[in-house]
């Protein structure tokens, strides 16, 4: 009997180690469910103003090794002088919808770090524009490529390298068929031809 009470002591305590080890694997999973969603919409702190509904802009600063940094801040942080501008530490930069990009939906403004003014992200390059449809076309036009190697003796390698596999192919087809006709032939001897067979 006190073997018996013993041994259902043991089971219940390993169903309750069992429990314990998926309460906690149960708890990670929830907690790390969570931790993605906070991450896939944009992490601390853009992430809870999403979920909050604050108004908040970017502010992507250019360091001097030209790694990009980007500040999340609320709209609150846009004062309205005579030009609309935000403080970061001990500077203060101005903003305007010209400049304006988009990064996640809302408003991001680019700087340098030593310039008051948005970078003009969109509107910098003012001179004639390249298509670059234009110079994708041109780059698939092998008609100058042609031209130039006239006269130049091309590689033979690809054709050799074809003919060893095919030569290959051969051999191992000829090979399959040998072995199924002699695994035929065991099988059954009296519908075999006169072809040689091997047993081996």
């Amino acid at each position: 009997m006190r073997e018996r009470n013993a041994r259902t002591r043991a089971g219940f305590e390993i169903l309750v180690d069992i429990a314990v080890i998926i309460d906690i694997e149960i708890a990670l999973l929830v907690f790390t469910g969570i931790f993605a969603v906070f991450q896939r919409l944009g992490g601390w702190p853009e992430a809870w103003y999403r979920i909050t509904r604050v108004d908040y802009f970017s502010a992507v600063f250019f360091q001097p090794d030209g790694t990009p940094d980007r500040r999340v801040m609320p709209s609150t942080e846009i004062t309205t002088h005579s030009h609309p501008q935000f403080t970061v530490g001990k500077d203060t930069y101005t903003i305007n919808e010209e400049n304006a990009a988009r990064i996640n939906g809302r408003p991001a403004w680019y700087f340098n770090r030593d310039d008051y003014n948005a970078i003009p992200i969109r509107h910098w390059n003012k001179g004639p524009k390249i298509s670059p449809a234009l110079v994708y076309a041109a780059w698939q036009n092998k008609s100058l490529q042609e031209m130039h190697g006239i006269g130049q003796k091309k590689s033979n390698l690809p054709f050799i390298l074809f003919a060893l596999f095919a030569f290959l192919i051969v051999i191992l087809l000829v090979t399959a068929a040998y072995y199924s006709y002699n695994s035929y032939c065991a099988v059954s001897p009296s519908s075999c031809g006169n072809l040689p067979t091997f047993h081996g």
